[in-house]
């Protein structure tokens, strides 16, 4: 008796201490890592964030957006306001917001275990800005968009700022056209150089002239105007928070501090270095040439692989001329009018641009302006007319015989 009922209390002990050392096999819960890349894109009240798919040991569910209308420089400041988004989406467009505000922005990732990435990504901004006016696409030199204004700007070494404006536009005073200076102290930055590529105008400053963390505005002058002359608008600044790039990367090898201790701190994402593809098949239709002098000048969009495609520039030039500064276009143009004069050769070219600036090779196309003299198949119908009375006079002759 003392045996059988010894048995099932040894089984069921022995059952319950082999739980113990089974916990030591349990894995301890592991975040998401950190979100890279991420990009700010301004609308008429609204911008728009993209940014590259996080990883995980599990599945990514979702992502969390901080945002603001203050930076995040100390431990004692924090984002206003946070949204979740519905699912693993890598861009996400945020409304009803104000013009002429910038906006500050981190993002990380949440997996299937509801636990969040440790670190913010590092910190974008943009400001909404209303774009009036419209593009008459029928004139390839009208820009006509209203007043030009700053967008956002982004480091891109220790020693060069690119600052993105709403529309393509042309600089007249030199390194006087800007105002760079120290958000908080106001310590004037001196311009070396500065020069444009459509909507973006790169700044280029003395290697040693900012300070890592530090926060940085840029102030637009009317000496900068959109190609039809508006000048930029007044009091329309934008800020960055600089970084230090090692000499042998273009990778910055600062980790910013923690902005507050229970949220995550600062990553900071490689440079993209990537160009976008160039369009595909292009096509012009010289239907409306004789009437208008126009030509449609049609093609497929590249493949956005990476989601990164944010502009198209169109380039143009007469025989083997000189191209011209080139127009910026949008991201989702696939046909324009183009003017033009009558016994030209043209040339068409069309690079796609994506969100690091990064410009593709560009799709080329060549046409012809000049008319027919006797009209589409004239002179075959022509030839046709002449066998045709030939032969009925040597019919004639025959019978005549």
């Amino acid at each position: 008796m003392k045996i059988k009922n010894l048995i099932p209390t040894l089984f069921v002990g022995g059952f319950l201490n082999m739980l113990v050392p089974l916990s030591v096999f349990a894995q301890e819960a592991v975040p998401p890592n950190g979100v890279d890349d991420l990009t700010a894109i301004a609308g008429d009240k609204q911008i728009t964030l993209n940014w590259k798919e996080a990883t995980d040991d599990g599945v990514i569910m979702a992502y969390k957006i901080y945002y603001g209308v203050n930076s995040v420089e100390t431990i004692d400041d924090s984002y206003d306001d946070e949204i979740t988004t519905p699912d693993a989406q890598t861009s996400y467009t945020l409304k009803n917001l104000q013009n002429g505000t910038t906006y500050y922005f981190s993002v990380t990732a949440i997996d299937d275990e509801d636990i969040e990435s440790e670190e913010y990504s590092y910190e974008v901004s943009a400001k909404p800005v209303s774009k009036s006016g419209s593009n008459t696409l029928s004139d390839p030199t009208s820009n006509n968009k209203g007043n030009p204004t700053a967008i956002s700007a982004e480091q891109i070494s220790n020693s060069e700022v690119i600052v993105n404006m709403s529309e393509s536009v042309k600089i007249k005073g030199g390194t006087s056209s800007l105002t760079f200076e120290e958000k908080i102290s106001g310590r004037k930055i001196t311009i070396q150089d500065v020069s444009v590529n459509s909507n973006k105008i790169l700044i280029t400053i003395n290697e040693n002239s900012l300070d890592a963390n530090n926060t940085y505005r840029i102030t637009p002058h009317s000496l900068i105007e959109d190609l039809s002359g508006n000048p930029v608008l007044t009091n329309n600044s934008v800020e960055f928070r600089a970084l230090f790039f090692t000499k042998t990367s273009s990778t910055p090898s600062t980790v910013l501090t923690p902005p507050v201790t229970n949220k995550p701190a600062y990553s900071v994402a490689p440079k993209d270095t990537t160009p976008p593809l160039d369009p595909t098949d292009l096509n012009v239709d010289s239907t409306h040439l004789e009437e208008e002098n126009i030509v449609i000048v049609s093609w497929k969009l590249a493949p956005n692989i990476d989601r990164d495609i944010s502009d198209q520039i169109i380039y143009t030039r007469k025989g083997l001329g000189e191209w011209d500064d080139g127009i910026s276009i949008g991201a989702l143009t696939s046909d324009i009018d183009l003017d033009v004069t009558l016994n030209e050769n043209y040339q068409i070219k069309i690079v796609s641009v994506d969100l690091a600036n990064n410009e593709s090779n560009g799709a080329v196309l060549t046409f012809s302006t000049h008319l027919s003299q006797s009209g589409p198949g004239g002179s075959v119908v022509a030839l046709i007319l002449v066998l045709f009375m030939t032969f009925m006079f040597v019919s004639s002759v025959k019978r005549t015989d």
